[in-house]
């Protein structure tokens, strides 16, 4: 399965297919770069999601997805840590959302980040993986390998810059077969705004730059595989307030007008009327999120109502709540949290 394929200008076809999409590692990228003095490739190469983690085998029953990092994990490449290449740009902590810590500042307690940031490094990747495992949280990134396109001569962090995408399918099974799955918060989405769209063969979109998001590219990847996809909005008591709308050309329309500006609903996903699994999707606006968000009516409503407080204070909320998720009694301020934000129109 290849997502948003594109050529490099000049590039044919039969080039194209001539490359290795799936590399190993990310060793031809770090060669690159020291045969050429610490510069990055003029062509972007395929690469290889830098990070996994096994620890969470422990035990989860929620689970964080993102998709994938910024160019700057090369440099933890053992290739350039031996030969002293760029160590300056490595990333804070050698793991997800490591670069800049953005969404660790958001799902951990207090100052707990900055705590782990004064440990030295090599600790700080495990003091990340003890805090998921605390909180029964999986992370996990939906892209395996991509290709990315250079903005000017630089390297973009931004989504919209991932072209040639190959899911991670092994997670996509992990949620297939993870029964006791309570809930997946995906860092960006569609339906926090009014972007979801659908094309005509039923697909979720991923084509347009706007629409490169995790939760959009895990729904892409479901519907790729060959299964059906349903969402269903409830209240804080799991009452169903619009039952399962499969997400299809002909529903395009209500899927757009029922499920924008929505942090909190339902997924079920079936293959032949047998269903897979059910769970709840969160869906905030990006910890890197730059912009006009407070423009959005999820996060204006609450700073109106919250007039002290700003859009971090409110993702900080979210992930907090999510991390909480819980179908008990004494847990339940925090899904209550998470169900009023559900803006209707």
């Amino acid at each position: 399965m290849l997502l948003r394929k594109k050529r490099l200008p000049n590039e044919t076809e039969a080039q194209f297919n001539a490359l290795n999409h799936q590399p190993e590692n990310n060793d031809h990228i770090a060669n690159y770069i020291l045969e050429h003095n610490g510069q990055l490739p003029a062509q972007p190469m395929f690469e290889k999601h830098p990070y996994k983690y096994t620890e969470f085998e422990l035990g989860y029953d929620k689970m964080i997805i993102g998709t994938f990092p910024p160019i700057s994990y090369i440099y933890d490449n053992t290739i350039l840590v031996e030969n002293g290449i760029n160590q300056q740009k490595r990333p804070l902590v050698p793991f997800f959302h490591g670069n800049r810590g953005s969404m660790w500042d958001v799902l951990l307690i207090g100052d707990c980040f900055d705590e782990i940031l004064m440990l030295d490094r090599d600790l700080r990747r495990k003091e990340l993986i003890d805090e998921l495992i605390f909180r029964f949280i999986r992370y996990d990134d939906i892209i395996k390998f991509t290709r990315r396109v250079k903005v000017g001569n630089k390297f973009s962090a931004e989504d919209k810059n991932l072209y040639n995408i190959i899911p991670n399918i092994h997670m996509v099974n992990d949620v297939f077969n993870k029964k006791d799955l309570l809930a997946i918060l995906f860092n960006t989405s569609t339906t926090f705004s009014k972007n979801i769209k659908i094309n005509k063969d039923g697909l979720i979109v991923v084509e347009k730059d706007s629409n490169v998001k995790s939760f959009d590219l895990f729904i892409r990847t479901i519907q790729e595989l060959g299964y059906k996809v349903e969402f269903r909005l409830e209240n804080s008591d799991f009452e169903v307030l619009l039952d399962w709308i499969e997400v299809s050309y002909q529903n395009r329309n209500l899927i757009q007008s029922n499920f924008s500006y929505k942090i909190i609903f339902k997924i079920r996903i079936s293959n032949s009327d047998k269903i897979v699994n059910e769970f709840y999707a969160i869906t905030p606006f990006s910890p890197a999120a730059r912009g006009r968000v407070e423009l959005n009516p999820i996060v204006s409503l609450w700073l109106n109502n919250n007039l002290q407080k700003n859009r971090f204070d409110l993702l900080k909320n979210i992930y907090q709540s999510f991390s909480l998720f819980s179908f008990e009694e004494e847990y339940s301020e925090y899904k209550n949290f998470l169900f009023s934000l559900n803006h209707y129109q």
